[in-house]
């Protein structure tokens, strides 16, 4: 999976330890640093919106902004001991989700509009 995402030296860097899977999946979950990990995209995509948008760092313009400020906040409070205790497979299908519900606000909201009623 390091391999893949080409996270294999900065893993090492960030660990100083023997590849084992709490620890990966930390890195490419949870780790703000790390620009293959999902809450570092999540930083990029309400930073995205927000310049977009227009509106302040604690408020929302829209519900795709208001979606990306929930996952990101979740991102930044989850621990990976309660990510793998909750189970993986259902944190995953439960953020890839969400992810999907800020894509469809998204689309609905900038590209979408000279449909809506």
């Amino acid at each position: 999976m390091l391999r893949s995402v080409g996270a294999i030296e900065a893993y090492h860097r960030q660990y100083h330890a023997p590849i084992v899977p709490p620890k990966v999946v930390d890195m490419l979950i949870l780790q703000p640093y790390h620009p293959r990990s999902v809450r570092f995209s999540s930083t990029e995509v309400q930073a995205g919106l927000k310049a977009i948008s227009g509106s302040g760092a604690a408020s929302y313009a829209n519900e795709s902004e208001r979606l990306a400020g929930k996952v990101l906040e979740s991102l930044r409070f989850d621990t990976i001991e309660e990510i793998l205790g909750r189970g993986l497979h259902l944190y995953l299908t439960d953020l890839v989700r969400s992810l999907r519900s800020i894509g469809a606000e998204i689309a609905r909201t900038y590209f979408y509009y000279g449909t809506m009623a």
